[in-house]
């Protein structure tokens, strides 16, 4: 029988937009955590997770196309920024793979997974040298998902450690970073949102 982790992608309420993308209403982690872990009573933890604009303290503009239960919500960033860099990472019932994104909202419909959340390659520098808040996801040859957390590394140790964990070279992305990364596990807030960032 099936013993592994399970994971959920999960975002605010989704609000009015003008122009591209979807915009989600911003949530404080801690109160995700309240809701999740009393829907799932054996629920471990809770991080960050895809590319926003912050620069509204109301609303979270998404940057690239996610698919949660389903659903495609576009990202004002697919066609236009990092083009060529992107990965996805595709969440099944039993697996998880990570893959080149296309740049292109529709495709996400193609598979048959109902979640699926976009990031960037790991060699794509988001301050990439800097010790700050890193977010990473990869999976291993048996479709297991490793997700990795640190306050404080730089892109190239995380990926190393995804590799030293067992992640396939190539089967790695980056998802949000620097201020926006958060970990609680067991309820307990073990990276506060922007505690350990670099000016």
């Amino acid at each position: 029988p099936h013993r592994g982790a399970v994971v959920k992608l999960m975002h605010g309420g989704i609000l009015p937009t003008e122009g591209a993308g979807t915009n989600f209403a911003r949530r404080d982690l801690r109160e995700w955590w309240k809701t999740w872990s009393v829907e799932q009573g054996d629920a471990l933890s809770i991080t960050n997770g895809q590319f926003f604009n912050m620069n509204d303290p109301a609303k979270s503009p998404l940057a690239f196309s996610t698919k949660i239960d389903g659903i495609v919500h576009v990202g004002y960033g697919d066609e236009n920024e990092y083009l060529g860099k992107k990965m996805f990472l595709r969440i099944g019932k039993r697996y998880a793979t990570v893959e080149p994104y296309s740049d292109n909202a529709g495709t996400l419909y193609d598979f048959a997974e109902p979640d699926i959340i976009v990031g960037l390659r790991p060699d794509v520098s988001k301050a990439g040298n800097k010790n700050l808040g890193r977010t990473f996801m990869g999976t291993m040859r048996n479709g297991n998902l490793l997700i990795f957390t640190s306050p404080a590394t730089t892109q190239r140790t995380a990926e190393r450690m995804m590799l030293a964990f067992g992640a396939q070279r190539g089967k790695i992305m980056m998802l949000d970073g620097g201020g926006s990364t958060q970990l609680i596990v067991g309820g307990k807030l073990l990276i506060p949102t922007g505690k350990f960032d670099e000016d």
